[in-house]
């Protein structure tokens, strides 16, 4: 199996480092757009056996707008319509 060293760090540095420069200007308006002036970016690295070497596989996750809704309702089968159809 391979080992972990320093190629495959430079590879997830540089990987990363390119999500965050594709986005940048996404990033930029996901930030000025927060109602709590926190923007989570999560980035993820996956490394996987190849055959010629470690497959590293990386993410960017963040949040351009924040959708918050919610909804009650209570129902009761036994309950008589109200109206005639």
């Amino acid at each position: 199996m391979a080992t972990i060293g320093e190629n495959v760090i430079a590879g997830i540095v540089k990987q990363l480092e390119g999500h965050l420069k594709d986005y940048m200007a996404q990033i930029d308006e996901a930030y000025c757009d927060q109602e709590d002036d926190m923007l989570n970016i999560s980035l993820g690295a996956k490394l996987s056996p190849d055959a010629n070497g470690i497959k590293i596989t990386t993410s960017i996750s963040f949040t351009m707008n924040k959708i918050k809704d919610g909804g009650i309702l209570v129902v009761n089968e036994n309950q008589k319509k109200l109206f005639e159809d």
